[in-house]
């Protein structure tokens, strides 16, 4: 059996590990970027899990106060420079 070096001793544990910690960890296919929420392979961030984490995360009164351009900001979604220009300051924690 060959081993396959990065998969096998590095990948494989780590993702072993993160599941142990209550991670959710999406088994995927090389050639369908897809079935791991992203257009392709070059987004290391999957935006729609990270905005909905940061939705259920941050809420005001038990209810999500992050708007549409504030999420666009905090997931590096671009809707142009002028709108995000024309945002208000991150509020202070």
């Amino acid at each position: 059996m060959k081993i396959e070096w990065e998969s096998d001793l590095c990948e494989r544990p780590f993702c072993e590990q993160l599941k142990s910690m209550g991670w959710e960890w999406l088994e995927g296919d090389k050639d369908v970027p897809y079935l791991t929420d992203r257009e392709n392979f070059r987004e290391v961030l999957l935006k729609s899990r990270l905005a909905a984490a940061l939705r259920k995360l941050n809420l005001r009164d038990g209810k999500p106060w992050l708007d549409d351009v504030r999420m666009a900001r905090e997931t590096g979604t671009s809707f142009g420079a002028s709108t995000l220009a024309s945002l208000p300051p991150r509020p202070k924690v």
